[in-house]
């Protein structure tokens, strides 16, 4: 029953959280995300935090750091930050937790990861080290050690964890699995250590199976019964697919050890709309009097022409008024380039006042990395400042740049400002701009850049 309840929790969170954008991100680096707090059924919002991110030649995100802020200076305070590192083959090798200590305005290491790859860059080490202040060295606490087959498929997974005492490694678990002829993960089999012993005791283990388009249809869990020396059912999950490969329904069943037979918990249905957007997705319980499925919750999103995800709304079903009732919603926008700009966040509905209770929202500054068929100047030599601008926005070149014109657009993509730009140092009166996001385009020899800033 254990189990039963943790995927009923993991199902609740699976619900009540937020799928992002629809539309890949992957040409929209991300530079800036500001954080903000919405004062109650107002749209005055208030500063609460900033992420920065920063990366390397190769667009590998190097840095995570993550400020709060504080109204009493009208300053950002750090707070923590990663810091990630990579090799040759663009694998991250080691990832860094550190948090800001104010009182000797230093940053102190907290905890930190390092990863190994084979020859064909799969990962076979992932160690995680913890800092000990008092002796100023990392000390260890667990690992992995991966495994794989000629087909790079992941075989094994063994965890340690580290014996201070001994100064050795210690099993823990491990899991093993097994693949079909595509490649389809068939089972995972998990194993404790018996200390006692000195061996490996069965634990529990899936098996799945595949339709022929290898989408995975079923997955039964079963734990080993050490009396009985024989697996058990515990629970199994079932998947349907229309005929786009779209996963349209999830059926969640329990073994009733009583009856011998399967008994139905929780499914999911989900719908599309034309362009293969999930567009619905249904929560149902079932209840063994009636012998029927009763509503839970569901999630509706909507899209805009480009297909990026921009509404999500979160119900719930109220039983005694037979009817969903409103619990939270996000809302997202995005910039000219597609990229995601804003995700307002709301929640606990207030029936009598008609709003959430809570709103807050995210920011996104990103650099547009993508093709859009011009061909791109190199942002190298290139900086603006300040960012954000306030009465001006300098551009500053390290090569003179003749017949060269800077264009600002708003998040819409309407022209606001043009002008010719001078050959090594552009300086454009930005006071009259509207507070918010703007593009600024450089256009030279039939070649172009483009960088978003702020106007406060």
């Amino acid at each position: 029953m254990k189990t039963r309840h943790l995927l009923i929790t993991a199902l609740m969170v699976l619900l009540g959280s937020a799928a992002k954008a629809q539309t890949d991100q992957a040409d929209c680096r991300v530079d800036t995300v500001y954080s903000y707090n919405f004062i109650t059924g107002t749209s005055v919002k208030e500063k609460t935090g900033r992420t920065i991110y920063a990366y390397d030649a190769n667009n590998n995100k190097t840095q995570y750091l993550y400020q709060t802020w504080d109204g009493g200076s009208n300053s950002w305070k750090n707070n923590y930050k990663y810091d990630w590192t990579y090799d040759a083959n663009n694998n991250k090798t080691q990832q860094l937790y550190q948090t800001w200590d104010g009182g000797s305005n230093s940053w102190k290491n907290n905890e930190k990861t390092d990863w190994t790859y084979d020859v064909n860059n799969n990962q076979t080490q992932q160690l995680y080290q913890t800092w000990d202040g008092g002796s100023n060295s990392w000390k260890n606490n667990y690992k992995y050690d991966w495994t794989y087959d000629a087909n790079n498929n992941k075989t094994q997974q063994l965890y340690q964890t580290w014996d201070g005492v001994s100064n050795s490694w210690k099993n823990s678990s491990k899991s093993d699995w097994t693949y079909d002829a595509n490649n389809n993960k068939t089972q995972q089999l998990s194993q404790t250590w018996n200390g006692g012993s000195n061996s490996w005791k069965n634990s529990s283990k899936y098996d799945w199976t595949y339709d022929a388009n290898n989408n995975k249809t079923q997955q039964l869990y079963q734990t080993w019964d050490g009396g009985s020396n024989s697996w058990k059912n515990s629970s199994k999950l079932d998947w349907t697919y229309n005929a786009n490969n779209n996963q349209t329904q999830y059926l969640y069943q329990y073994w009733d050890g009583v009856s011998n037979s399967w008994k139905n918990s929780q499914k999911i249905d989900w719908t599309y709309d034309a362009n293969n957007n999930q567009a619905q997705q249904l929560y149902q319980t079932w209840d063994g009097g009636s012998n029927s499925w009763k509503n839970s919750q569901k999630i509706d999103w909507t899209y805009d022409a480009n297909n990026n995800k921009t509404h999500q709304l979160y119900q719930t079903w109220d039983g005694v008024g037979n009817s969903w009732k409103k619990s939270s919603k996000f809302d997202w926008t995005y910039d000219a380039n597609g990229c995601l700009f804003s995700e307002d966040y709301y929640t606990l509905w207030n029936e009598s006042g008609n709003y959430y209770d809570t709103h807050t929202r995210d920011e996104y500054f990103s650099t547009f990395t993508g093709s859009t068929g011009i061909a791109e100047l190199s942002m190298g030599g290139i900086s603006i400042y300040p960012n954000p601008a306030t009465t001006q926005l300098t551009i500053a070149t390290e090569t003179e740049w003749n017949n060269a014109t800077a264009t600002i657009m708003n998040m819409f993509g309407t022209v606001v400002l043009q002008e010719k730009m001078n050959p090594s140092q552009t300086i454009i009166n930005t006071a009259n701009l509207s507070t918010g996001v703007y593009f600024l385009q450089i256009n030279t020899d039939g070649k172009r850049v483009v960088r978003k800033f702020l106007k406060n």
